[in-house]
């Protein structure tokens, strides 16, 4: 078998250089309406595709799968290395994806994609445009961009399905969204097409509680339902769905502001006339409400049939217990519309004068805004903390929120303390343990629970940290790591690196030598040859790249 080049120079071959040369073929292909939808159906001819090349390489996955291997960029170019960082493939590549659970990985090489195996061999060469590896009943289908059109190849490199689609887009369960001129089909990976072109889009498949394959897809701005088989379950005809539907093949289901109970053949058990419908599972009743939260409760059957009262004893023991016995509720005023608070039972608490709430939270405090401006009250509906900010997060249970004035974020305590003044560019996002990714002034940091600097803003970038304390941290345009605290427990010295592997090992780049690192920083996977050159090892622990000089002794003239 030919192993891949140790540099991406490969030619075509030459059936391809060779294209120019060969017939057009038209492949003629009538689409039959093979489900009940009422959507009407377009056939198309497909375009004039000229007569695809055969690109299938020699290579062959092994059982291992290439699970152990991970991709590394040395100067420009992919290569793969092992669990203990050697190299297994040189690099060669100008992309490279990791391997798939079938022991292929997605590679580009000077004149396309292409498909590498464990092996270092191609098992698609690569000339193509694109390709993609889809899961078909546990095995690979492999689908390739040629040109403008995509096509499924068989293990062989040959053409299993003319390229002629425009789109190809896996939605999971070994199933396809194919486009042609603007319209989707459902097809299988093995290309078995299983509707029309009738949809403007099909969202993944998912199973819903009864173990069925089904999707949502969308035609003339309604939406549907289809199995597995592209079987229509319910027709393109509302707003919105959602592919959750309970053992029974049912959901409560909004439409126009008002709650009913739909089916999945698209039939309304509950008409949707209601404020709030709840299923009680343990009773096998839905509860109906037609007044407020604590009153005019009714049953109904889980077949949509009227059954009577819920008694209000049980109605008020069964009240979902709002944050605080407090929840924001709406006032339609004359001119415009003001929120306050209002209990369980729906009774107003803290008249409507905000023009926005949030809800209770942390220390007992809600985000509330008047004249533009965000502040926070408690309970009783007393000012804690004044109208002094132009945007505001609810506090946490640490007692801490974020504020925004101008374009600078800080963080208060719930007595309105400052604990870091505004100065953060956004609005930090979290890591581990209550810390905090902030940017000030252009530079990264990490703030601690209370708004301290725990690593200084003067970073170029950092990576969040890892199970051991560590994290990749960038300065001066290069890498090191620091700790928790923002020791540098290796200065910066690398100008890449990358993500840490399960096994703890990640790949780093440094004065033009590519090395693997672990945990803390230390070179695992270098040594140097005869010659004082750095080298990396390969599989059998001897020197592999860069190679070392053919006459070692000499050292190519060095001394």
């Amino acid at each position: 078998m030919t192993p891949m080049p140790s540099r991406p120079t490969r030619s075509l071959p030459a059936a391809i250089q060779g294209l120019g040369a060969m017939a057009l073929a038209l492949a003629l292909c009538p689409l039959l309406c093979l489900g009940p939808l009422s959507v009407p159906a377009q056939a198309y001819d497909y375009e004039l595709v000229p007569t695809p090349p055969k690109v299938g390489g020699p290579g062959k996955p092994s059982a291992k799968g290439g699970q152990g291997l991970h991709f590394f960029l040395l100067g420009r170019l992919f290569g793969f290395v092992d669990g203990k960082g050697r190299m297994a493939i040189p690099p060669t590549f100008q992309k490279a994806d990791n391997f798939d659970a079938f022991g292929l990985a997605r590679v580009e090489g000077k004149d396309g994609w292409g498909l590498a195996t464990d092996k270092g061999e191609y098992a698609v060469l690569p000339v193509l445009n694109d390709v993609m590896v889809v899961d078909l009943n546990g095995g690979p289908a492999v689908w390739g961009k040629w040109k403008e059109w995509w096509g499924r190849l068989a293990m062989d490199g040959s053409w299993a399905v003319s390229p002629r689609y425009h789109k190809v887009a896996s939605l999971g369960e070994g199933l396809l969204a194919v486009t042609y001129k603007g319209k989707t089909a459902i097809m299988g990976a093995d290309g078995k097409q299983l509707t029309g072109f009738y949809f403007d889009s099909v969202a993944p498949f998912t199973k819903d509680k009864q173990g069925r394959v089904i999707a949502i897809v969308t035609s003339g701005g309604k939406q549907g339902l289809v199995d597995s088989q592209g079987r229509t379950l319910m027709e393109p005809t509302f707003d919105s769905l959602k592919p959750d539907f309970d053992k029974n093949g049912r959901q409560i289901y909004q439409q126009g502001g008002q709650t009913g109970v739909l089916d999945i053949s698209g039939k309304w058990l509950i008409e949707p006339k209601f404020r709030r419908i709840e299923w009680h599972e343990d009773e096998g009743k839905y509860w109906v409400n037609e007044g407020n939260l604590s009153d005019s409760w009714t049953y109904y059957k889980a077949d949509g049939t009227k059954e009577g009262a819920v008694p209000k004893e049980l109605v008020l023991k069964n009240v979902s217990k709002l944050p605080f016995g407090l929840i924001g509720c709406m006032f339609q005023g004359k001119d415009e519309k003001l929120y306050g608070f209002c209990d369980e039972k729906e009774e107003m608490k803290i008249k409507p004068e905000f023009q926005t709430v949030g809800p209770f939270s942390g220390p007992g405090l809600a985000r509330v805004s008047k004249g533009g401006k965000f502040g926070y009250i408690d309970t009783k509906g007393n000012k804690v903390i004044d109208y002094a900010y132009d945007e505001a997060r609810d506090f946490r249970d640490d007692g801490t929120a974020f504020v925004k004035v101008g374009s600078s974020w800080g963080m208060i305590d719930s007595k309105g303390a400052v604990l870091l003044k505004p100065s953060i560019d956004d609005l930090p996002k979290p890591l581990a343990d209550g810390l905090w990714l902030a940017t000030e002034g252009g530079k990264k940091g990490v703030l601690g629970p209370k708004g301290a600097w725990v690593v200084a803003p003067e970073l170029e970038d950092i990576q969040d940290f890892r199970a051991d304390g560590n994290a990749w941290a960038k300065k001066g345009g290069l890498w090191g790591q620091v700790d928790r605290s923002g020791a540098w427990i290796r200065q910066p010295a690398y100008q890449d690196v990358g993500l840490y592997t399960a096994g703890g090992l990640a790949p780093a780049y440094q004065d033009g030598r590519f090395a693997v690192v672990d945990d803390k920083g230390a070179v695992v996977a270098m040594a140097t040859d005869a010659c004082g050159e750095q080298v990396l090892l390969d599989a059998a622990g001897k020197p592999s790249f860069p190679p070392s000089a053919p006459d070692p002794g000499s050292c190519g003239g060095k001394k």
